[in-house]
């Protein structure tokens, strides 16, 4: 079952299913809490990927799972290993593709800064850096949706002191906070990994004048596991 989409405003035509539950029955029924815990209902997943191109769907499936549920609902499944992680990839490559699908729809109704600065609410949390990694490394987005994006974490990055919990999540040498892997954390990461699909957002984000993060980024950053072969994906695809 997928959520209700009957109470949005707009005309989102037949291409929207009709299954009348809202966001708690969407989770119990997509993650299997009614059956084995953590499993994935399988027409449901096939639902997601045959819509996930399409605008209207898209859309609408982004007001009604906003990014702190589609954070959670990555997070749980990951810390509680409760499906395989084949099952994991398609649902976060079928997330990150309605993400972006919807952040290109042709109308006024498609997410932008204002969404994708509560995608990146909590970014101290490791779980954040998680999803983030998968929600937006699949997806084909908005150059300027995914320009912001990674302005507002280059800047909030920027701010961090050395000791703060930003950092610590992402050194070797802190004690764990979870049991999520270094290179599976790291928001920075997350952004490269997107950027390196998108060249002219990869381009616009790497040279701007008044940050200049090429330099920060190539030179002094920190990168945790083999997190640095986005770094090097994006620089590439931007022509640098």
């Amino acid at each position: 079952m997928l959520p209700d989409f009957s109470s949005l405003s707009g005309n989102l035509g037949p291409a929207l299913p009709d299954h009348p539950c809202g966001y708690d029955s969407f989770v119990q029924s997509f993650c299997g809490a009614k059956g084995k815990k953590g499993a994935i209902d399988s027409h449901d997943l096939a639902e997601l990927e045959k819509r996930r191109n399409d605008p209207d769907f898209a859309v609408a499936f982004a007001s009604v799972m906003p990014p702190r549920q589609l954070k959670s609902l990555l997070a749980g499944l990951r810390r509680a290993h409760a499906i395989q992680s084949t099952s994991l990839d398609r649902l976060a490559r079928a997330l990150s593709t309605l993400l972006g699908t919807a952040s290109r729809a042709p109308c006024a109704a498609r997410i932008s800064t204002p969404y994708a600065h509560r995608l990146l609410e909590n970014l101290d949390d490791p779980e954040t850096g998680f999803a983030l990694g998968q929600l937006l490394r699949y997806g084909r987005f908005a150059d300027t949706f995914l320009r912001d994006l990674a302005f507002k974490v280059y800047d909030h990055e920027r701010s961090q002191p050395p000791g703060s919990p930003y950092w610590r999540n992402l050194r070797p040498d802190s004690l764990p906070m979870c049991a999520i892997p270094l290179d599976e954390r790291d928001p920075m990461a997350a952004v490269m990994a997107a950027l390196a699909n998108h060249p002219r957002a990869a381009r616009e984000f790497l040279t701007d004048g008044r940050r200049d993060p090429l330099d920060y980024l190539t030179c002094e950053r920190f990168w945790p596991g083999q997190t640095e072969t986005h770094l090097d994906r994006a620089i590439d695809i931007a022509g640098l």
